[in-house]
């Protein structure tokens, strides 16, 4: 097992930091301090430096050399973590020194939960847009398709009704003038009615409209929507990998802080523990 060079901080002594070393675990070393008489509040850890074994003690020094400065005593300094961190990764660099900043660690795992709730509530809400999107899709394309099925049955019960009004009325008056000569003359009237109601039906183009042309707006009214729909889609598709993407690589980043505390023999979860009463 490799030595580490710790930093510890403790709330009840702001601005102060311990370093030090142990070839055990941080964490044993950690409950160890915090154990001891007299320490109100359980040491934190800041960071941790993994080093060859047998290193420790000349890490150690090295880095209470390079934060002499702020020394106070034996192994406590008055200096920001942050900054310690810093002073303490520069001057062991040249040990080859693997730094891990815990507390960073430990907030990457609390954010990969945070991270699970965003995820749900980003899929709901593009979801919820896409329906949206698609309804509002199919609501302008029935509205348009009904449209054009008005005009279309206007233009046919205008159509058919004037066809219809022009057979009878020729009918009525062919049979009213010619009735004594009904018998071959009625077969010359009907085939006439007949002929002047195709070519009534024919010549009324304020009112008639070719029943092919009501098929093609119509086709092209349904392949708009089905164009349409497949954008939203596609949209959709692609935004929803994005969040995907960026929702894996918070779990991988997790994954690798979670091996790397297991590794330095950490808990996965942040301890919560209570302050100790005197």
């Amino acid at each position: 097992m490799p030595d580490i060079v710790y930093v510890f901080s403790n709330k009840a002594q702001p601005g102060w930091i311990k370093v030090g070393w142990t070839s055990r675990s941080v964490e044993e070393r950690r409950k160890e301090l915090s154990s001891a008489t007299g320490v109100v509040e359980p040491f934190q850890i800041e960071a941790v430096f993994e080093i060859a074994a047998g290193s420790g003690q000349v890490a150690e020094q090295l880095a209470h050399s390079t934060l002499s400065s702020f020394k106070r005593s034996k192994e406590h300094f008055l200096c920001a973590p942050d900054i310690a961190k810093n002073l303490i990764a520069t001057a062991l660099d040249r040990l080859n020194a693997a730094p891990f900043d815990v507390q960073d660690l430990y907030r990457k795992i609390d954010q990969l939960e945070r991270a699970s709730t965003e995820y749900s509530e980003n899929d709901r809400r593009i979801r919820a847009s896409w329906d949206g999107r698609r309804e509002e899709i199919s609501k302008v394309t029935r509205a348009k398709i009904y449209e054009l099925d008005q005009r279309f049955r206007t233009s046919y019960r205008w159509r058919f009704g004037v066809s219809w009004l022009v057979l009878v009325a020729f009918v009525s008056t062919s049979l009213y003038l010619l009735w004594p000569l009904y018998g071959a003359t009625s077969l010359v009237v009907v085939v006439a009615a007949i002929v002047l109601c195709r070519l009534a039906r024919s010549e009324m183009p304020l009112f008639v409209e070719d029943p092919r042309l009501y098929r093609v707006e119509r086709s092209v009214l349904e392949r708009a929507e089905r164009d349409a729909t497949q954008q939203a889609t596609e949209e959709y598709n692609r935004l929803k990998q994005s969040i995907e993407d960026a929702y894996k690589k918070q779990i991988d980043e997790a994954r690798t802080c979670e091996n790397d505390l297991r590794r330095l023999g950490l808990p996965i979860r942040r301890s919560r523990k209570k302050s100790r009463k005197r």
